[in-house]
């Protein structure tokens, strides 16, 4: 969702002016309902059903951003299916590949909202299974999936993170979690990491022995590290990308399969 993109939904219209981890700063252009002007900051989770347009102001890079998107066959595939979002067909690629997921299963989803993983996973561990979704941003409910609202970067809420999953026996932890990218490929590359080694550290503080944990990775820098740093702690450990993955993307997953805890 670029800067400078119109935003559309029931009731307003929204003017993207930036986006962040925090949510995202937009103008409303209408006032019905209620009467509110100027910037301001709200949490949004957008819908993959919701279709951005076109606004003059737009520089040339995000009027391209939303070409790309608005072709996207997994865009529209999940317009058609009412999906929350087009990373469910990563996810469900995946799982078709390396058998994630099983009937009574835990599952931790880290970076959850809008909640397309959630969603799947929930479906899928179903019957006596459970999905936990954790996000700083809000998400709408689902079926099969316990919410928890926090900011696992944050220290504090990582320990209080961890003390919660720690009352369950937790099979799989999945995270797709993406920094705000910046546009310069260094720094998106290292804030990746730091999210990767983040959710690795949750992962591994409440995973019991031989599940798995499965993450999003921008590829360079240090990536090669953090693969051997998990091949310290699982027993296999696959670097894979779904087709749903945008060619043009840097992004991987890694699977990191039989925890030795």
């Amino acid at each position: 969702m670029p800067r400078g993109a119109l935003w559309n939904t029931k009731c307003w219209q929204f003017h993207i002016f930036d986006v962040s981890i925090f949510g995202v700063r937009v103008k409303i252009l209408n006032d019905k309902p209620p009467p509110i002007a100027g910037y301001c900051i709200f949490t949004l989770t957008p819908n993959i059903n919701s279709v951005p347009v076109y606004s003059s102001t737009m520089s040339k890079s995000s009027k391209r951003w939303l070409q790309e998107h608005n072709r996207d066959p997994f865009v529209n595939l999940a317009r058609s299916r009412k999906l929350r979002s087009r990373a469910v067909f990563k996810l469900e690629e995946l799982d078709r590949r390396y058998k994630l997921f099983h009937p009574g299963q835990t599952v931790v989803d880290l970076g959850a909202a809008p909640g397309s993983w959630s969603e799947y996973a929930g479906e899928k561990v179903r019957p006596g299974g459970r999905v936990i979704a954790i996000d700083l941003l809000e998400m709408q409910p689902l079926a099969n999936v316990t919410f928890l609202r926090g900011d696992i970067t944050d220290p504090e809420h990582l320990q209080n993170c961890i003390a919660e999953l720690r009352k369950f026996r937790v099979d799989l932890v999945i995270s797709d979690m993406a920094p705000n990218l910046s546009g310069i490929a260094s720094v998106d590359q290292a804030n990746s990491l730091d999210l990767a080694e983040t959710a690795s550290q949750l992962a591994c503080s409440v995973l019991q022995k031989r599940a798995h944990f499965l993450v999003k990775l921008f590829q360079g820098g240090d990536s090669a590290a953090f693969r051997k740093q998990l091949l310290e702690m699982f027993e296999k450990v696959i670097l894979c990308k779904p087709r749903a993955s945008r060619a043009n993307s840097r992004e991987v997953y890694i699977l990191a399969k039989g925890y030795n805890g």
